[in-house]
């Protein structure tokens, strides 16, 4: 039995279906970003309106090697929806076979101050606790 997805186009899926390596998802991933696809794995639509700005940059990342799997910006504190004030840091996750591209992003967090976690192929994901920041509390979840 073939799954489909309600909202994927028959030429969005017979694009998909081309993907035989982490590669071509990262090219086809790059596309949806951009704008060339209107669907993509998991997302009905296109990228969230605050991806806009990070578009590029995720887009170059994907042909490059690395499958972004999701992201969102980072923004300085501001007041959220119910009152409180909130901030958000920069993040991105996603999978790469590319040992220099894996070396690059390392040196890269470590240069300039950013955590990066990463998992072993073949080895099961434990993402652990990432510390995080509520209401001015470190918080773990």
């Amino acid at each position: 039995m073939k799954a489909r997805l309600p909202w994927t186009s028959r030429a969005d899926r017979a694009r998909w279906r081309t993907a035989r390596t982490l590669d071509d998802l990262g090219r086809l991933t790059a596309d949806w970003l951009e704008g060339g696809l209107a669907h993509h794995l998991g997302y009905p639509d296109g990228p969230d309106p605050e991806t806009a700005p990070l578009v590029p940059v995720l887009a170059r990342l994907n042909r490059l090697g690395l499958v972004t799997v999701s992201s969102q910006p980072g923004h300085a504190p501001e007041a959220g929806w119910d009152g409180a004030v909130y901030a958000q840091r920069a993040a991105v996750d996603g999978w790469t076979t590319d040992r220099a591209l894996l070396g690059a992003l390392i040196r890269t967090a470590r240069d300039h101050d950013l955590h990066i976690i990463v998992h072993p192929p073949g080895l099961p994901v434990d993402r652990g606790r990432v510390p995080v920041t509520c209401r001015w509390d470190a918080v773990t979840g």
